[in-house]
C-alpha cells in the first residue's frame, strides 16, 4: 500500500539531465499537480532554482545505481531545512 501511496505522488522519475526549457515545463507541471503557486515572480524564480537544484541531485541518485529511484513529489521545491523542519 505504502508504495502505491508513494507511486500516485511521484510525477516524474529523473533519469537524465535537462535544459533549463524542460525543466520549466516539469515545474509548470509540478505546480499544476501540485496546486502551487507563489506570491511573487521572485518567490516563482526561488523555488524553480530550489526544484532545479533537487532535479539534478535526484538525477544524479537514479544514476548511481542505488537500490531505490528518487522521484519528484509534491514537497520538490523545498530545501533540505526546510523538508527538516516539516
Amino acid at each position: 500500500m505504502i508504495i502505491c501511496i508513494y507511486a500516485a505522488t511521484q510525477i516524474l522519475s529523473p533519469t537524465e539531465d535537462c535544459d533549463d526549457d524542460t525543466l520549466q515545463g516539469h515545474f509548470a507541471q509540478f505546480k499544476k499537480e501540485n496546486n502551487k503557486s507563489f506570491s511573487s515572480a521572485e518567490e516563482d524564480n526561488k523555488r524553480f532554482a530550489i526544484f532545479k537544484s533537487n532535479f539534478k541531485e535526484m538525477v544524479k541518485h537514479n544514476k548511481s545505481g542505488a537500490s531505490y529511484t528518487m522521484g519528484v513529489t509534491s514537497l520538490s521545491d523545498l530545501t533540505a531545512d526546510e523538508f527538516k523542519s516539516i
